[in-house]
């Protein structure tokens, strides 16, 4: 491993190396007068008198299970099988930390996992810490993540979807995909600035976090209790059964735990409160983006830029300028061109971008990305085959496809399902592979060339991802219709169809007549198209979705 210029070999110098690395990013109080652009006025006071045994009781039940255990040694699983015993001995103790504000010292210490993000794997800088902690301490955050969450929750900006309940990568990416498709279908282009925060979970000042909590209406008491929270934090790095010495966290949120992402989210929420142009979050990863027919607009986008520097200076978070990302979205043939800076330092201009997992072009084809994960499903799908030669349980067979395979194939496909049959075509593939070898473990030889494929996928009950496609679009419109889904912005694009007279038949959703194909990239809009097409004789309104399913024979 590498580290500081430094090569080492050892175990024990390796270890130590994460440790200095993980406390390198640490700051320090900056006693700084904290601006909060979000209007907080009348939010109402937020207190914790006391926690019952039947949230305790609750919150051990939603331990993971496991025999992973914190420094105390003691693992879920255990605490599980005794929830009947510790319940109310924990109630006790969680409640006498209400009443004094203080957070027991003993819950602080963490063990800190490496965990690796990408680039070089034998650079200590390419890997997060990841800290593992009492399992008490987990149960104790369980209960106030949920009391805090519940009162807090309606200030937090609709426009973050990263650790919010009923919001995802998928609503982030719709909302952004919604605003390209519908901007290059009337030949115009979309500029977004991917920005990249360096070290934010791990560097922002406890007393700014503070601060954010008194705007946020924490009481006296609970501000207290979260200062003790993060006051004389220890942690030590944990790897291959060596462990480097401890070392104090001096800023940050710890990584692994239940409240520290909730406190992130309350101390970056007054970003977008002062940005005018498109702007999504998810946790702390942010784009801005706008609708580009002059240079004016991009003089607009580069003032909003501004804005996010001037607030990163104010809130202690940089930018990781040489990670920040232009992309100009359009299928002109000389789209306006920026350059774009952050202090005086020229962002680099790309034509692909991976966005939380998705590789997004600029011509906005998806080419790339099923292409990318076609390649990892199939390299997958051949360990599995290699592998489990001897298999004969099908049921085993398909979970580990599932599983590891359809997985790939499948996520976020909601952005970029409506792409090229051929492209569709590519992913179809995989699964065909996959169908044949189960046909092969169950015949003995291969099926004959021309064997109808839906002859395969019925023989074996397993579903055609383009059926398993079409069905989370109409889940995906069902829950934004339905509020099971938080996008506000979502459902506003949605045009519900008002007949002036009553028909037995009428099409739920109206749909402008497009100029191109490339709107029904939309994946608001390619669901509504979807559901007027395939759903005529059912009321999304008044149906559930195993209904929906059952008349379209899904």
């Amino acid at each position: 491993m590498r580290f500081n210029n430094e090569t080492f070999e050892n175990a024990q110098d390796i270890v130590q190396a994460f440790s200095d690395y993980f406390s390198s990013v640490y700051s320090t109080s900056t006693n700084s007068d904290v601006t909060d652009f979000y209007d907080y006025n009348n939010v109402p006071i937020i207190h914790i008198e006391s926690v019952t045994v039947d949230e305790v009781s609750t919150a051990i039940k939603n331990l993971k299970n496991g025999n992973i255990s914190g420094p105390d040694l003691i693992p879920a699983f255990f605490i599980k099988d005794c929830a009947a015993v510790f319940a109310e001995p924990l109630t006790r103790i969680f409640n006498l930390a209400l009443a004094t504000n203080v957070f027991p010292d003993s819950w602080k210490n963490a063990n800190v996992t490496p965990v690796f993000k990408s680039g070089d794997s034998n650079d200590v800088s390419n890997y997060r810490p990841i800290s593992i902690l009492s399992n008490f301490a987990k149960i104790f955050e369980n209960v106030l993540y949920v009391r805090i969450y519940s009162k807090v929750r309606r200030l937090i900006s609709i426009h973050q979807h990263g650790f919010m309940a009923h919001r995802s990568t998928t609503t982030n990416l719709a909302c952004l995909s919604h605003v390209i498709a519908e901007t290059i279908d009337k030949r115009g282009q979309v500029d977004v600035i991917y920005t990249d925060f360096k070290k934010a979970f791990d560097s922002i000042p406890h007393d700014i976090i503070i601060a954010k909590l008194f705007n946020f209406g924490f009481n006296e008491g609970l501000l207290k209790l979260f200062k003790s929270y993060l006051s004389n934090r220890s942690q030590r790095v944990l790897y291959n059964n060596f462990k480097s010495d401890s070392v104090i966290v001096t800023s940050g949120v710890p990584q692994g735990s239940t409240l520290g992402p909730l406190l992130f989210l309350l101390y970056i929420n007054d970003l977008t409160a002062l940005l005018k142009c498109g702007a999504l979050l998810f946790a702390d990863d942010l784009k801005l983006f706008t609708q580009v027919s002059s240079i004016s607009d991009c003089q607009f986008l580069q003032e909003q830029l501004n804005s996010v520097v001037r607030w990163c200076s104010t809130n202690c978070l940089f930018l990781n300028i040489s990670k920040c990302k232009i992309v100009t979205y359009a299928k002109k043939h000389q789209p306006i061109v920026y350059n774009y800076v952050v202090h005086s330092l020229r962002l680099t201009r790309v034509d692909l971008v991976k966005d939380l997992g998705v590789y997004f072009d600029s011509k906005f084809t998806f080419s790339h990305h099923i292409a990318t994960v076609t390649r990892s499903a199939m390299s997958t799908l051949g360990f599995i085959l290699r592998n489990c030669k001897s298999f004969n349980n099908m049921v085993a067979l398909k979970a580990l496809f599932f599983l590891l395979v359809r997985s790939k194939l499948e996520y976020c496909s909601l952005i970029w399902f409506t792409s090229s049959k051929k492209n569709i075509d590519l992913i179809e593939h995989v699964q065909r592979r996959f169908l044949k070898f189960l046909y092969y473990k169950t015949e003995g030889h291969y099926p004959p060339r021309g064997f109808c494929h839906e002859t395969k996928l019925n023989l074996f009950h397993v579903s055609s991802l383009e059926d398993r496609r079409i069905k989370s679009s109409i889940t995906f419109l069902f829950n934004i219709v339905h509020d099971k889904l938080d996008t506000p912005d979502l459902l506003s694009k949605i045009n519900f169809l008002v007949p002036s007279y009553h028909y037995r038949l009428s099409l739920p959703f109206h749909l402008s007549p497009p100029r191109t194909n490339v709107l029904y990239m939309s994946p608001i809009l390619s669901s509504c198209k979807t559901y007027n097409n395939l759903c005529k004789t059912v009321d999304i309104f008044n149906s559930t979705l195993t209904c929906i399913f059952t008349e379209i024979n899904l």
